[in-house]
């Protein structure tokens, strides 16, 4: 008797689930097939120079694909550490610049994930919808990039109240160039300057004293194209007279 009490419950549930019709439309199936898993944005920064970033980081977002709402951006390190984040409270429409505030003071140099979170305006149901970039951030350089070019020597007195000095550029353009020729005592014997350098010029460096025979250090600064906060640098070379 059990046995067939059994039997008539089995029989009695596989009917119901043959009864329930299985849901192939409707909301819940329209929103996952319209929803996209990558934020469709364009991002960039307005540096990549760690020193461009005492306290906040400066990240352009532009949309492709619409309004978007709910927008935050996120920088962690590759251990998962967050070190900056921001938000923007008005819908981005085209395009705009999120301030991301750093956690641990000012960034420092490397390689860092960007994470860029919204809410496309076209699918609401969606939610958020993220976009992530690996961002890398270099230090300034530390080392003029200049040559010498036959640099000059020989005697002394051959020299009147000039000393021309051939210079190149290894490259990027150098702005507000200066150059000065010291004794070993540190005494300035002349200095001049450039407005700019591009490839090779003459620096010509007024003399406020005659050249003796003796060893002299020319220093060259300038300014290249890198954060103000990286300062002017420097290259100098030793210059031998008999």
């Amino acid at each position: 008797m059990r046995r067939g009490i059994v039997v008539a419950g089995l029989m009695l549930a596989l009917a119901v689930v043959i009864a329930v019709p299985t849901w192939t439309g409707g909301t819940g199936s329209a929103v996952a097939a319209g929803c996209s898993k990558k934020l469709g944005v364009s991002v960039s920064l307005t540096s990549n120079f760690a020193a461009s970033y005492p306290s906040k980081v400066s990240v352009n977002v532009s949309t492709k694909i619409g309004p978007i709402s709910n927008l935050t951006a996120q920088i962690y390190t590759f251990s998962g550490d967050r070190i900056a984040a921001g938000s923007r409270k008005a819908t981005l429409k085209s395009s705009g610049t999120l301030r991301l505030k750093l956690a641990y003071g000012a960034l420092q140099v490397g390689s860092y994930t960007l994470v860029v979170t919204g809410t496309p305006a076209s699918n609401p149901g969606c939610g958020l919808e993220k976009f992530t970039k690996v961002e890398a951030f270099k230090g300034c350089v530390e080392t003029l990039p200049l040559t010498f070019v036959n640099p000059p020597g020989g005697t002394a007195s051959d020299y009147g109240g000039y000393l021309s000095v051939p210079v190149k550029t290894n490259g990027p353009l150098i702005r507000e160039v200066e150059g000065a020729v010291y004794a070993a005592d540190g005494t300035l014997f002349g200095d001049g300057t450039l407005s700019a350098l591009y490839g090779q010029a003459t620096l010509g460096l007024k003399l406020n004293q005659a050249l003796v025979a003796g060893s002299y250090t020319l220093v060259v600064a300038g300014l290249i194209s890198q954060p103000a906060a990286c300062g002017p640098k420097t290259a100098q070379i030793t210059l031998e007279f008999n």
